[in-house]
């Protein structure tokens, strides 16, 4: 889930267990339940997994033999991880970062403005630099490609200075003041798409602010609470879900204040019809809706990236979540 730390943090797995120690936020320690029933799975004796917050202290754990999987490995770092023999596991999902606009707080509340900073952001730019290519282009909706729902139909957004600045000058707003906290506590380079974003703007002639907040308290003290800030979601598994959680009017994570009777009134239908044909226009409405006027710029779809030593068996992508989309230890067995 998008806020759970104890699923998000980037995690290490040393092995469906019992639990043995637990230090919140630092490791857990568990051995095998000798008791559990699925055949075919929960191979390991035992797993320790441990909090490394630190992409490179991360891999080189893992380099070094010290630890036997990671999560959350750094886009700059698969050249190295590759020839240093390790394993690479990759997943497209519906992983996504963004920088978040509350639509009722000015200058966000003009459409208009909303649109100039979506036309200033250079997507391909961003996941070029800032991931390697290890993603696909966003549109400004949650939906990725990968999901069956996924509106194919709807143009993609690209990077246009000209249709910026003049979104920009429709909107009126001589001063709008624009300022994007960043931080790297919502996914690692988010303080550097901040930049990129400030100065792609800038060739449209709209001034952006860019503030770099630190990563403790990130989200006790920014997040949900400043008018555009960098954040990011770990996709779910159905497009209504994803739609519920983030854009519905009550849902208490829905960072952009989103708040629309039509779209509430699609979602509604999308949750109760089981013909998926019939499903399938409202989700795609919806897509169009939050593309031309919500308030999420998200440019890229960031693939999940794992590795693990060579003589870890059962480690295999998933688009769902990293880690075998959470059953790492489930299904991880060590060669012998």
């Amino acid at each position: 889930m998008h806020r759970n730390r104890a699923a998000d943090d980037p995690l290490v797995l040393a092995g469906i267990k019992q639990l043995e120690k637990f230090d919140p936020g630092v490791r857990i320690a568990l051995k095998r339940n000798p008791d559990y029933w699925k055949e075919g799975s929960g191979h390991l004796d035992a797993a320790e997994i441990t909090v490394i917050s630190d992409s490179t202290a991360r891999f080189n754990a893992l380099k070094s033999g010290q630890i036997d999987i990671i999560n959350r490995v750094d886009h700059k770092a698969v050249g190295l991880l590759e020839k240093s023999g390790l394993k690479l596991v990759r997943a497209p999902g519906g992983y996504h970062v963004e920088a978040a606009m509350q639509i009722d707080k000015a200058p966000y509340d003009n459409p208009d403005l909303r649109l100039a900073l979506k036309f200033a952001t250079n997507r391909e730019q961003i996941l070029k630099a800032l991931f390697s290519g290890y993603g696909t282009i966003g549109n400004d909706h949650p939906i990725p490609p990968t999901d069956p729902f996924f509106n194919k139909e709807l143009p993609q957004r690209k990077y246009d200075p000209d249709k910026a600045a003049a979104a920009f000058k429709k909107a009126g707003i001589a001063d709008p003041k624009i300022l994007l906290q960043a931080s790297d506590a919502a996914f690692n380079g988010a303080v550097d798409e901040g930049a990129l974003l400030q100065a792609s703007a800038a060739k449209a002639g709209i001034k952006v602010d860019l503030k770099k907040e630190p990563a403790d308290g990130f989200w006790d003290n920014v997040w949900l609470k400043g008018a555009f800030v960098s954040s990011y979601w770990g996709g779910r598994a159905a497009a209504t879900q994803m739609l519920s959680v983030a854009y519905a009017a009550g849902a208490p994570w829905n960072e952009t204040h989103w708040n629309n009777e039509k779209f509430e009134k699609l979602l509604a239908d999308a949750r109760g019809e089981t013909d998926e044909d019939k499903r399938r226009p409202y989700i795609w409405e919806m897509q169009a809706m939050l593309n031309e006027q919500g308030g999420a710029i998200i440019p890229v779809f960031k693939d999940w990236l794992d590795a693990h030593l060579d003589k870890v068996g059962g480690h295999t992508p998933h688009g769902g979540f990293d880690m075998d989309n959470g059953y790492i230890m489930q299904k991880a067995w060590l060669k012998s």
